[in-house]
């Protein structure tokens, strides 16, 4: 049994209870401000950063909508207290295993007759999304975006399956919003280009201010599934959804805000530029889909919710690092890739770009055969750009362990593969503004080399089996050693000094725990 949230406002309730919190009571601009405002708080303060909610935005006074909610899900730790588990180190590598846990679980979602969400209707001329407290959130930005961290309803007219995803949106007037609907890309696009095909309108819901597991799998991505169901998996409890005012579709009963409308498959107009995930403002402005907003619905006092994007760590960075890392890894196992330990896609590179796969080598091309998997998912159009292969005594967590073992596992000539002009993520600041869509995919093969003959020169493997190793033992005490140390290590009266500059631990802290030192016995390599 897990611990499921009624609504956003339980969900602030939970992290102003947990410490999590700040109240913002100034009065902050919506124009630039709050952005900036979330942005130095992320730069300065990392993981220690809370969530924020914003109660005074300028020319937003009572009894105008005033509130805005960020960062909801910006750290590891505040997706576990979502998920009710025990906060998470730097680290999460237990968060993804119970993730990938919970969404084989899928759990229908209920339909309810009514909730907050209906508390008021607006129609006709009432329509005004401007009404909203919706922030313009960086300097450079086309437009206040209406969508940042929202969920984007709509239905396949084929098998009717309902996709719930976060596609941006930006404002054009009270009434008129462009949405990221592009075809061939993200299933929002695949969705769309059917009706274009059909020359139909598509019915399109937007909710804002949910349910942080509703807002969570709005990120994911898993072909065949209907994310209500992945959100009632995870929660441990159905979604309640409620049919909306003019629209056959679901909307979630306990929303802050939904807006509902149609989307013309004929009417586009430029959308952007957007300061965006990666860090830049990479794509170009061109004509996407518009949104004609025919009914908006809110709860009484409504609170907005979006978040800023740029480099990272970003809310989504956060959120994707875990969605991504559970999908790849459940690729590889549907693709019986033997001998998989780990997989992680790090911050560092956005919880996008990079991923590293931890592996005990069994056969030759076991990287390459790593690669070909991720890169052959729908998820790899926005994600991978870098795989990095590590052996099993590497944490793919840890970017320090895993540069360590590209400098002294890799040899360039062999370990580096190209491919080139696949394709890829559009927003990558790297690739020309003609040739967006593509770019060049890299794997690193950060393992030691596989097909190496053993030399007695650097030692045995396991003193009864003496047999030669095939590569360079790593220098580090024996494992006996580190656990008698270990044992005396209060003893020693050695206490950590004040870190003003550097890393609160050492590269390989984890090299000394229990569980590593078993490891390394089992693997029976000596130093």
């Amino acid at each position: 049994m897990f611990l499921p949230f009624k609504d956003m406002r339980e969900w602030i309730d939970k992290l102003e209870d947990e410490g999590q919190l700040a109240r913002v009571k100034a009065e902050v601009d919506w124009k630039h401000e709050l952005g900036a405002v979330m942005r130095r708080g992320w730069d300065i303060y990392g993981d220690s950063c809370p969530a924020m909610l914003f109660e005074n935005i300028k020319d937003y006074k009572p009894p105008k909508p005033n509130k805005v909610f960020v960062g909801s899900l910006q750290t590891y730790s505040r997706i576990a207290l979502m998920m009710d588990m025990p906060p998470v180190g730097k680290y999460p590598s237990e968060l993804v295993r119970e993730y990938r846990k919970r969404k084989r679980n899928l759990i229908k979602p209920k339909t309810v007759s009514g909730g907050p969400c209906k508390e008021n209707i607006l129609k006709g001329d009432d329509i005004d999304v401007w009404k909203f407290p919706v922030p313009w959130w960086n300097l450079r930005d086309g437009n206040r975006y209406v969508g940042t961290f929202h969920a984007v309803i709509t239905k396949d007219p084929e098998t009717g399956l309902i996709n719930v995803g976060c596609y941006r949106m930006m404002g054009r007037t009270e009434k008129l919003m462009n949405i990221s609907a592009i075809p061939g890309w993200q299933h929002i696009g695949y969705q769309y280009q059917k009706y274009m095909e059909r020359d139909e309108s598509m019915e399109v819901a937007v909710s804002v201010g949910q349910d942080p597991v509703v807002t969570f799998v709005a990120s994911a991505s898993i072909p065949g599934v209907c994310e209500w169901d992945l959100a009632g998996g995870i929660r441990g409890k159905p979604v309640e959804l409620v049919k909306g005012e003019t629209t056959e579709l679901q909307v979630p009963a306990t929303a802050e805000v939904v807006l509902e409308g149609t989307v013309d498959p004929k009417e586009r107009g430029v959308e952007g530029p957007f300061g965006e995930y990666p860090g830049y403002y990479g794509s170009i402005p061109v004509p996407k889909p518009i949104f004609r907003c025919r009914c908006i619905t809110h709860r009484e006092d409504p609170i907005w919710q979006g978040t800023v994007e740029g480099y990272p760590v970003n809310e989504d960075h956060a959120l994707s690092s875990v969605l991504h890392s559970a999908d790849a890894w459940d690729l590889l196992d549907m693709a019986a890739v033997p001998s998989v330990r780990e997989v992680a896609c790090p911050l560092s590179a956005c919880g996008y770009g990079d991923i590293v796969v931890s592996i005990r080598p069994s056969v030759e091309g076991h990287e390459d055969w790593v690669a070909a998997v991720v890169w052959g998912s729908s998820a790899a159009l926005w994600c991978f750009k870098r795989v990095i292969v590590v052996d099993e005594d590497i944490d793919p967590w840890n970017m320090d362990q895993v540069n360590w073992s590209i400098f002294t596992r890799v040899k360039a000539s062999d370990d580096i593969k190209i491919w080139k002009d696949m394709k890829g993520n559009p927003l990558d600041p790297r690739v020309e503004p003609e040739k967006k869509g593509f770019w060049d995919r890299y794997l690193v093969k950060a393992t030691r080399p596989y097909h190496w003959a053993p030399r007695t020169i650097w030692g045995t493997e396991g003193i009864d089996k003496g047999i030669p190793l095939k590569f360079p033992p790593i220098v580090r005490p024996a494992p006996e050693m580190m656990e008698h140390v270990n044992k005396k290590w209060d003893e020693y009266g050695i206490k950590p000094v004040k870190t003003y500059v550097g890393r609160p631990t050492g590269m390989f802290a984890n090299f000394w725990s229990p569980d590593t030192i078993e490891k390394i016995k089992k693997l029976k390599i000596m130093p």
